[in-house]
């Protein structure tokens, strides 16, 4: 299993630090490290643990919370997606009941 950790913020002094306190924690250095718009992405790779393991070392590591709660509760998700793009959808209803959406592409 995979663990993926999702920071956004742009300090590369802190990312240093959680990159250091991740190789402690899980005894190894990460697979990758990518800079996103945001923030970065930090993927560690191989490793023999359950889901809820998985999980917990991501919020040990301060993985966006959010991501966790959904990966635990929602199992029809696509588990620890990382986004490079994303699409919001407004959801609203008009008078009567009906759906109305707008998608909006970002970056």
């Amino acid at each position: 299993m995979r663990i993926t950790i999702d920071y956004d913020f742009k300090n590369v002094a802190k990312l240093a630090y959680y990159l250091a306190k991740g190789t402690i924690i899980l005894r190894r250095f990460p697979s990758e490290v990518r800079s996103t718009r945001r923030g970065y992405h930090v993927i560690y790779r191989d490793f023999d643990m359950s889901m809820e393991e998985c999980c917990n070392m991501r919020l040990r590591l301060c993985d966006d919370k959010k991501r966790v709660y959904l990966d635990l509760n929602y199992p029809k998700k696509p588990f620890q997606t990382l986004f490079y793009k994303k699409v919001v959808t407004k959801i609203e209803r008009d008078s009567f009941g009906n759906v109305l959406c707008e998608t909006i592409m970002q970056e």
